[in-house]
């Protein structure tokens, strides 16, 4: 949630008193307290000519919770600040977006208005969902779940934000290569296809 804080300082006495307005411009984030992927990847072979390209196509569902947003409430910094924020949102950061086949959010049952970019300077590509006024003052925790088709070529990624991050990876390929800085607590390569399973919590992790 975006949020500025506005004070007014004062200088000098009598005749020489100004006034000028102070502003500071911040944002309140969160990550979430557990994270679960279920990842289910479909290989779609592409031809150049007579050269193949290896393509997949990843149906993915991700369930994450946050403490309540109450948590998220700002505190002025200087005397007499005043506060406003904008709507918190909910944010997926996508390397490359051009991938994003669909992507829907939902939150307590309701699907929730999707738009492109995060907003976010560090993560910028990727989709958002503004969170209803309800949400915003609800005591208890806020679960979300996303549903993201994406396409790629080479790797797939998933970065373990959360306190707790579980990822269950499923597809139709049977030479995997696994990389990245966490390697699966269990994988199973098959004829034709294999699987893999990461746990990784934020004791271990700096993302």
């Amino acid at each position: 949630s975006a949020c500025v804080e506005e004070w007014d300082a004062v200088s000098g006495e009598g005749k020489e008193r100004t006034v000028t307005t102070g502003r500071r411009e911040f944002t309140l984030g969160a990550t979430p307290r557990q994270l679960s992927v279920q990842a289910n990847v479909v290989m779609e072979p592409r031809y150049r000519g007579l050269f193949k390209i290896n393509t997949y196509a990843a149906k993915t569902q991700l369930r994450a919770q946050w403490a309540p947003l109450t948590s998220l409430r700002p505190a002025a910094e200087h005397p007499g600040g005043r506060l406003s924020c904008q709507a918190p949102v909910l944010m997926v950061g996508v390397s490359d977006a051009r991938g994003i086949r669909q992507a829907v959010v939902q939150v307590a049952g309701d699907n929730l208005a999707v738009a492109a970019g995060t907003a976010h300077p560090s993560h910028p590509r990727g989709f958002h969902a503004v969170l209803p006024e309800a949400l915003r003052r609800a005591e208890q925790p806020l679960s979300a779940e996303v549903t993201l088709e994406l396409v790629g070529t080479t790797d797939l990624a998933v970065a373990p934000v959360a306190e707790s991050t579980r990822m269950q990876l499923e597809a139709n390929w049977p030479h995997p290569s696994f990389g990245g800085r966490f390697l699966p607590v269990t994988r199973e390569a098959r004829q034709h296809s294999f699987s893999a399973a990461w746990q990784v919590s934020s004791l271990a992790t700096t993302a």
